[in-house]
């Protein structure tokens, strides 16, 4: 696997609804896109835990994995067979989500893409809206 993903699986039952492809799956896609993006703009995984600073940080200042903003600009979510995915395809992007080995160091996990409780609100939010929509058409 190239990069990092994200699969987030949706409900059969929504797929048949008027405004699927059309409305729902961009307007998800787009607000799980922002939420990911707010951990690198806030430096703390979905689950609220903070990252640990980089070393350049450390010593220079600026924001951790945002050196040149490559990663964060990176990120995108696309429609999958069981829903919508979201991700990157840098290859650094999934030593950075996990944490690992990296050559001779250990880089620590610094999670952007996560299910956590911003993650589920969007999630929960967009699906009631999409609903209560796709009611008003019936």
């Amino acid at each position: 696997m190239r990069g990092v993903r994200l699969e987030v699986l949706l409900h059969p039952s929504l797929r048949g609804l008027p405004g699927y492809r059309e409305q729902f799956l961009p307007r998800l896609g787009e607000r799980l896109l922002r939420v990911a993006q707010s951990h690198f703009e806030q430096e703390q995984d979905p689950w609220g835990k903070p990252w640990k600073p980089s070393q350049r940080v450390l010593a220079q200042g600026g924001k951790t994995l945002y050196l040149s903003g490559a990663l964060f600009h990176s990120l995108f979510w696309q429609e999958s067979s069981s829903g919508l995915r979201l991700g990157s395809d840098l290859d650094y992007g999934l030593i950075h989500n996990q944490g690992g080995p990296f050559g001779k160091s250990e880089l620590p996990q610094r999670a952007f893409l996560g299910w956590g409780d911003q993650e589920e609100a969007a999630y929960q939010s967009e699906v009631a809206r999409f609903k209560d929509q796709a009611r008003e058409v019936q």
